[in-house]
């Protein structure tokens, strides 16, 4: 006597599913058209360049706006995803590395060491390749080994990999690196 009320729901059970299955593609397509109307998508740019005024070595630290002290420096500049939300780039003196934190606006991230020679040697190599494409130097963070890489076009941008991802300008990178003692050619 319980094997047909038993199977009875099961079978009421299956078709419970199926039919709320069938219907998922139905509500979601209704939920997206529903957020499109109360939240239309709006066009974002491609990029949206740093202003850049014309560089002058004797005018190199009013380019990058200075930090604490003489031995860091703080690049703003811009989130590499489409959203392009503002992102900082400090940049510090660690003895003999090179101390790299890409954050939000007075948010925290893991920061990223390069040795220094390193980053000049590599630096060095590029600028003889031209300084386009992509530039790795092997570094570290406080719990793993990673790499910076630096990744140049023809714009008057860069793109920095130090965790997480920003585009500053060139010319505010060369003019901050150069305040540590770093040479490069972008």
């Amino acid at each position: 006597m319980e094997t047909p009320v038993i199977a009875a729901l099961v079978t009421a059970t299956g078709v419970v599913v199926a039919a709320a299955i069938a219907l998922i593609p139905r509500v979601l397509e209704w939920n997206d058209k529903r957020s499109r109307s109360i939240n239309p998508p709006t066009p974002v740019p491609d990029r949206v360049p740093a202003p850049i005024a014309p560089f002058d070595s004797s005018e190199s630290a009013q380019a990058v706006s200075a930090a604490a002290s003489d031995s860091s420096i703080r690049i703003v500049g811009v989130s590499a995803s489409v959203a392009r939300t503002v992102r900082e780039l400090d940049i510090a003196d660690a003895g003999s590395e090179i101390e790299f934190h890409i954050h939000n606006p007075g948010g925290k991230q893991p920061k990223l060491f390069v040795n220094r020679s390193a980053l000049q040697q590599q630096f060095d190599d590029w600028a003889e390749r031209g300084c386009r494409g992509q530039c790795s130097v092997p570094g570290r963070s406080a719990k793993k080994e990673a790499s910076i890489v630096f990744v140049a076009d023809d714009t008057d941008e860069l793109e920095v990999q130090a965790g997480w991802w920003i585009w500053v300008s060139k010319r505010e990178l060369q003019a901050g690196l150069a305040r540590l003692g770093i040479r490069t050619e972008l």
